[in-house]
């Protein structure tokens, strides 16, 4: 496993209020399950992820929110006991080009009590290739389980 191609995540929040994603991860507009390694600190000591969940949320370019957004595994070469998780963003959420403000990762512990990471810098690629090209909207969990139970 190599350590470099993890991005720690530190929800004790250190004296930095933004982290970098860019080194670690670019998005592209159009993009569905694209992922990012994280290694989950509180300070030093690794965050043991079994059992909790960790979602993505922010403003994408265009100031739309998304909420609980993601999943996270093992990967390839990961230990979510020592913390280090690959992290899987959904389909339909990079869907404008740019920067996205005020994001960061939530961890929700067995007890659903969250804590938060400082903010994230995440920039989105243009999709030229596939421009005009209709991409699926983002559809949170929540809104497909209304839309379900409106139509039984």
């Amino acid at each position: 496993m190599a350590i470099k191609d993890y991005m720690v995540i530190d929800i004790a929040k250190p004296v930095n209020t933004y982290a970098n994603l860019t080194d670690y991860f670019q998005g592209r507009v159009g993009d569905a399950e694209a992922y990012c390694k994280l290694w989950i600190k509180f300070g030093t000591r690794p965050i043991d992820m079994t059992g909790k969940k960790l979602r993505f949320e922010g403003n994408d370019p265009n100031n739309t929110p998304f909420i609980d957004c993601g999943r996270f595994d093992a990967g390839d070469d990961g230990d979510p006991q020592l913390g280090m998780v690959t992290f899987y963003f959904p389909q339909g959420i990079f869907q404008v080009e740019g920067k996205w403000q005020n994001a960061f990762f939530k961890l929700q512990d067995q007890n659903g009590s969250d804590i938060s990471s400082i903010n994230l810098e995440l920039k989105v690629l243009p999709n030229n290739v596939e421009m005009g090209i209709t991409i699926h909207p983002f559809e949170p969990d929540l809104e497909r389980v209304k839309t379900q139970i409106n139509q039984a």
